[in-house]
């Protein structure tokens, strides 16, 4: 997550994203981040350089995913007989 100090620096962080290919998702948000990253490493170590670039825009604030009871999924299309 990311919560920059500008739409400047907002615009910034898409422009990193669109180019990075191990950033796979950016989400704008409200809230208190603007933005939600979802990326990929080899290790943690990895992210060390992509933590440092983005703290030129904001602060950034790392979540890892330890399991996923429920993974995401489609909503089925209503039912057409209804």
């Amino acid at each position: 997550m990311l919560s920059t100090t500008g739409i400047r620096q907002s615009h910034q962080t898409g422009h990193i994203a669109q180019a990075a290919p191990h950033i796979l998702e950016n989400h704008r948000v409200t809230g208190a981040d603007d933005h939600i990253l979802r990326v990929v490493a080899q290790e943690i170590g990895a992210l060390e350089p992509l933590i440092d670039q983005l703290n030129e825009f904001g602060k950034p604030a790392t979540s890892f995913v330890l399991s996923s009871p429920k993974a995401w999924a489609p909503i089925p299309p209503p039912d057409a007989s209804s």
